[in-house]
């Protein structure tokens, strides 16, 4: 069989790897160009042409979406409120404009699939992938990649503590139209790609297959040395442009915090992220114990000097890459229910992580890490032995390789 030509539709670029959506874009693209050319359809700035280009990657084309500037209210929200209004718009227009295709989006697939031939395309997501037109072309054939399934984030936020009451009923109001969009949508792809395998109950008898969620590298084991016995760092890693990062440090530091740090006066908790707004910064350097670097080039030292990390997260939906990234760097994780999802069969509490039900079970799971470094130990190299042996890269690429095939036979 000749090389497929592969068009890449996405609005989370593959580099800079910073957050864990681009690294998995990233992944993504490696393993299909592991079986043909593969082209990007960049859903944003045309800016990111030449910089994506800059470091390897082909663009076929950018489009920014136009929805909203043809929507009279979203062109006034957009003047008066530049900072929210999308998010205003997106909300007073309701669910069918996200579920719908966007006329620049479609029309710039359109022109280019006229200009060149390509043998499948890949959307990244399902609402960039229905609001590109990707789901209205018939032919080529189409997978998508869910990755968070939008029912269950909506589903997820509804429940999140830190959603308040409003949130909660408008959101309560959306669900139902989101789930059967979802499902609508779901039957007019060829194949659809999630990263928790609980998701595969969404599209029954639908051919979707699980492509796990890892990072895009991690250092060889060589390298690594267990944590310090005598650290009292915990590690948070997470970039805030991602509004589950945000609100779910926010709701750590006012909810469990303070009593952790009865428990254990010593303890410092390093927050390392991108996208950090200055006034959030001020705020968490405040709070006693509490040290935030922002963005740091490498995570390396970071991790080395922490005791282990910890993903206190109540909301999202997909799996937490964070997770797997801290086993790989040679530390386990302090984990609530909700971020191990997806993990469960193979990151085992009191083996390879500690899981907690919610924030008030965190400050003795973490007196009792930080107070026994050889159980640590012990979870450190049951960690790592789990990312070697189930969330490579040479994995993920086999098992894109396999859903491809299948598909294009």
């Amino acid at each position: 069989m000749r090389q497929p030509k592969i068009l890449f539709v996405t609005q989370n670029p593959p580099y800079p790897l910073i957050a864990g959506s681009c690294q998995r874009t990233a992944n993504l693209i490696d393993a299909l160009s592991q079986l043909g050319p593969v082209s990007l359809f960049i859903i944003g700035s045309p800016a990111r042409k030449p910089f994506l280009e800059g470091v390897g990657y082909r663009v076929a084309a950018t489009s920014e979406p136009t929805a909203q500037s043809k929507s009279l209210v979203g062109r006034v929200l957009q003047r008066l409120l530049p900072g929210i209004g999308k998010n205003i718009w997106r909300t007073l227009a309701g669910v069918k404009v996200d579920f719908t295709p966007d006329p620049g989006l479609s029309e710039t697939l359109t022109q280019l699939l006229k200009r060149e031939h390509f043998d499948l395309v890949v959307g990244r997501y399902l609402i960039p992938s229905v609001q590109s037109g990707s789901l209205e072309l018939g032919y080529p054939p189409v997978i998508v990649d869910v990755d968070d399934a939008d029912s269950k984030s909506v589903a997820a936020k509804i429940n999140s503590p830190a959603s308040g009451l409003l949130m909660r009923n408008i959101l309560r109001t959306r669900l139902a139209e989101v789930r059967r969009r979802e499902k609508m949508l779901f039957e007019k792809t060829t194949k659809l790609w999630f990263s928790n395998p609980d998701d595969l109950a969404l599209a029954p008898g639908m051919g979707a297959d699980v492509i796990p969620n890892i990072p895009y590298e991690i250092p060889p084991r060589e390298e690594l040395e267990h944590s310090h016995p005598d650290s009292k760092t915990i590690l948070w890693v997470g970039s805030f442009n991602h509004r589950v990062n945000m609100e779910g440090v926010e709701l750590f530091l006012r909810k469990a915090w303070n009593d952790i740090r009865r428990v254990n006066p010593e303890v410092r908790f390093r927050i390392v992220g991108s996208h950090l707004p200055d006034a959030v910064r001020d705020k968490w350097s405040a709070i006693s114990g509490v040290d935030v670097v922002g963005f740091a080039e490498s995570l390396r030292q970071h991790y080395a000097e922490a005791a282990f990390s910890i993903v206190p997260l109540m909301d999202g939906a997909g799996t937490k890459i964070k997770v797997l990234e801290s086993l790989g760097y040679l530390r386990t994780c302090v984990v609530t229910t909700h971020s191990i999802a997806g993990f469960e069969d193979l990151l085992r509490d009191r083996e390879s992580v500690r899981t907690v039900a919610g924030l008030d079970e965190l400050a003795g799971a973490i007196s009792d890490l930080l107070n026994h470094p050889q159980t640590r130990h012990a979870m450190e190299n049951n960690g790592r032995a789990i990312i070697e042996k189930h969330f490579s890269r040479d994995m993920i690429r086999n098992s894109v390789r396999q859903s491809v095939l299948s598909l294009l036979k």
